[in-house]
Formats: structure tokens, sequence, C-alpha cells
């Protein structure tokens, strides 16, 4: 058995990666110390429960997507157009770095029935990912129609993450990304909002 001392962020890490791969339910405490290189028993100086890990898993995900995508884009001083662009091209990466699709979601699909604690970290991700988009195309459109594009958008996303998947197909997320990378195109100096065409 090993008995080694990992740091907290690198045992979240690798967990969230067991985790996202296998599935919350099929990743046994077990399953977890060996993709750490821990023994069972050293698991516990890490979290109290497996629910509490995967509170943390969350939040852990929602802070490296915060910090790694959202933020810098919003705060870019680009134009939308461009901010779109960068947007859809910090996601294309992040996520084609990640085997096993969108942790968030698929945490949510397991856990949204019995853990609430969870499903409130899950709503506060989708909540900033939402707000995001609607932030970057409310500088070009009113807010309910860049509130209901972010929405349309976001679902489209998660949905092409998980059917691209399914289907082995890179392609379906690829023409998401550009479509979001195209929200707000100017043509003859007109805005053309591409999900009002």
């Amino acid at each position: 058995m090993v008995n080694k001392k990992i740091d907290k962020i690198d045992f979240i890490m690798r967990a969230a990666e067991l985790i996202n791969i296998r599935g919350y339910h099929f990743s046994s405490i077990d399953d977890i110390a060996k993709t750490c290189g821990l023994s069972k028993a050293s698991v516990y100086n890490y979290i109290d429960s497996k629910q509490q890990l995967a509170v943390l898993i969350l939040t852990y995900f929602h802070e490296l997507v915060h910090e790694g995508i959202f933020k810098p884009v919003v705060t870019s001083g680009l134009p939308a157009e461009q901010k779109l662009v960068q947007l859809s091209q910090k996601l294309g990466a992040f996520y084609a770095a990640r085997p096993g699709g969108c942790l968030m979601g698929n945490m949510a699909l397991e856990l949204i029935d019995n853990q609430p604690q969870c499903v409130q970290s899950v709503k506060r991700f989708f909540d900033e990912w939402i707000n995001t988009l609607t932030r970057i195309l409310a500088e070009r459109l009113n807010f309910e129609t860049a509130q209901r594009i972010a929405e349309d958008m976001t679902a489209q996303f998660q949905g092409a993450l998980m059917l691209g998947r399914v289907y082995k197909n890179d392609k379906i997320l690829e023409r998401v990304l550009e479509r979001i990378g195209s929200l707000l195109l100017v043509r003859d100096n007109v805005l053309v909002a591409l999900s009002e065409c």
C-alpha cells in the first residue's frame, strides 16, 4: 500500500479526472485512492466523505473555468465579437484537453436527484456560463435577447459535448464552437445576431 502525501489540489484534480471518466457512482474511495497513489485510509486526510469530495470537485472545476476562461474573456477589453471568438477558442481548448466531457454536466446528471448541495454548485457554474455569454451579447443586443441566446448556446454546447462523445465525432462540438464565435457578425456596418436569423 502506498502512503505518500500529495497536495490537496492535486488530490482533487486526480479524483476529478477519474470521476469525469468513470462517473461519480462508479468511482469508489478505493479507486480514488489508487488514482492518487494513496492508501484508502489516507484519502480521509483530504476529505470526510465522498459527498464532500463531490462538492470540492465541483468548486475546483468552477474556479478553474472561471479563472481560465470566463474572467479573462470578460475582462479582456475586446469588442463583443472578438470576446465571443476568444470564448469559443478557450472552451474548445479546455474541453479538448479533458476526455470525458463536461465534469459539471456529468456530475449534475448523476447527483441532481439525491445531493442538493451539489446541485447548487452546478447551478452556480451554469449561471456564470450563461451570465458571461449574456454580458458579452448584451454589449450589442437587448438584455432579454442576449440572455435567451446565452441560455440556448449553453444548452447547445453541453448537448454537442455529449453527442460528440456518443458518436465519437468532434465535428459536432466544433460546429457549436464556431457558432458561439460568430454569434455577432457585422456585415456592411449592420449587426447580425446569428441566433435571430
